[in-house]
Parts: C-alpha cells; structure tokens; sequence
C-alpha cells in the first residue's frame, strides 16, 4: 500500500510521526549504492548532513555527518 498524506510518502502504515515509514517484515531498504569515486562526485554534499549511501568499494553503509563520511557500522 502506497499512500501520500500531507506532503509525505507512507509506504505501508501510517503512523502520522513520520515523513515517510517503510513496514516489511519479508524486505528490507536498499539505499543507493555506489563507490568511493562516485560518492566523492557528488557535488553538494556539505549542507546535507543525514545523507547516506552504501559504499561498494569499502563494503560499507556511509553517512555524511555535515563534514566527513563516517561508517555507520
């Protein structure tokens, strides 16, 4: 079930806290995937803090934290 409320997008069950809620107990969420050199290209990443990507080169889940990407895990 796909929904839009109020500006938001609900995937699922909407709770009314979120601005978009993903609900699967048989998925998962699959962010964008790229490699060290294409995270490096993109252009305006210093004021999107929360941005996140899944590294293929370094095999790991990275967010940029407003500075620097760090390893989620």
């Amino acid at each position: 079930e796909t929904n839009s409320v109020a500006n938001s997008i609900v995937i699922g069950k909407n709770t009314g806290r979120v601005a978009m809620e993903v609900t699967s107990t048989t998925q998962g969420f699959l962010p964008p995937r790229m490699t060290t050199a294409q995270r490096d290209a993109i252009a305006t990443v210093a004021g999107d803090a929360g941005l996140t990507i899944f590294n293929t080169t370094t095999t790991k889940l990275e967010v940029w934290d407003g500075a620097a990407w760090q390893q989620a895990w």
